[in-house]
């Protein structure tokens, strides 16, 4: 395993900013939030609240998941938007019919969902409340055929924080738990196809996929960050500091992340850092444009900003 230090030489350069989203109540602090390719934007708080807004900062529509919004995920079409609460409860919202339907879940806390590759599958994570071994969970939504399918966790003390699908295979996901482990599955089967481990003492916080499938990221709780190359399976460690809250991919390789009081935008290639966006407050959420030319962040602060940072050229 290779560990890399994170001193680089860093581009500085004038980034705009732009304030797209804040909502009145200082305590409403943003705890999640994505952009859909259809160039729309969904920002989970703290309080329950979920803005859907154009990028431009026009308001579509405003909805409550009761309580903590944990987690939610645009369909990679655009049209659908899923999102939870932090007790279990979860719905899809139509960007066509504004319809919102839930989702039949029998989690009691839910960590995370991710749809998979065609926006058939919704997966959502967590625990199920029953205090039984098979406590934590993924629960599979098939939006089609209507069905409800659970994959039962088989470790020990393997709360799941953060669940993702592979970009490029309807089948597989990944999960990341607080027993430094990130563990691959066979959705179809329910079967465990790989064990990735970080090191003792160390949860994993985010996860992002590389939209090619051939790398995997995993940030935790110690403040490292591995890549891991899909075909090898070799990893690269990179020592980042602090706390690791979110990642996400661009389109071109670049990769965001959220790192405490600070967002920091990553070249995977070189392993250098490219730039470093400093905050009032810890980040806890990051995501790309579909294009790659804009980064939207948001943390505690409760305020969401986006950031001009277009595809660099090849050098």
């Amino acid at each position: 395993m290779c560990t890399c230090l994170a001193f680089y030489f860093l581009i500085t350069v004038i980034v705009p900013r732009s304030i797209v989203a804040q909502l009145e109540n200082p305590a409403d602090a943003i705890e999640t939030l994505d952009w859909s390719s259809k160039n729309n934007l969904a920002i989970g708080y703290s309080l329950g609240s979920i803005q859907v807004l154009h990028s431009s900062g026009q308001v579509i529509t405003s909805l409550n998941s009761g309580s903590s919004t944990q987690s939610i995920a645009w369909s990679p079409n655009g049209r659908k938007l899923a999102f939870a609460n932090r007790f279990g409860e979860a719905w899809i919202w139509d960007l066509i019919s504004s319809q919102t339907i839930p989702v039949p879940s029998t989690m009691q806390y839910v960590s995370g969902l991710a749809w998979n590759l065609n926006g058939t599958k919704l997966a959502l994570a967590g625990k199920n409340g029953s205090g039984s071994a098979s406590d934590n969970q993924i629960q599979i939504w098939d939006t089609t055929s209507q069905i409800l399918s659970v994959i039962k966790i088989p470790f020990q003390d393997a709360d799941i924080n953060t669940v993702i699908w592979n970009p490029i295979s309807a089948n597989e996901l990944a999960t990341g738990t607080h027993s430094n482990a990130v563990a691959i599955w066979n959705v179809s089967t329910g079967d465990n196809v790989r064990l990735l481990h970080l090191p003792e003492n160390t949860s994993v916080f985010s996860m992002a996929w590389k939209a090619d499938g051939t790398q995997l990221a995993v940030g935790s709780d110690t403040g490292i960050l591995t890549l891991w190359n899909t075909t090898t399976w070799q990893p690269i460690t990179m020592i980042i500091g602090g706390t690791i809250d979110d990642l996400a991919w661009s389109r071109d390789g670049r990769l965001a992340i959220a790192n405490f009081n600070s967002v920091k935008v990553l070249n995977t290639t070189t392993q250098q850092i490219l730039q470093i966006f400093p905050t009032i407050m810890a980040v806890n959420a990051v995501a790309w444009s579909y294009d790659g030319n804009n980064l939207i962040y948001g943390g505690l602060e409760g305020i969401a900003t986006t950031l001009f940072l277009p595809t660099m050229p090849a050098r």
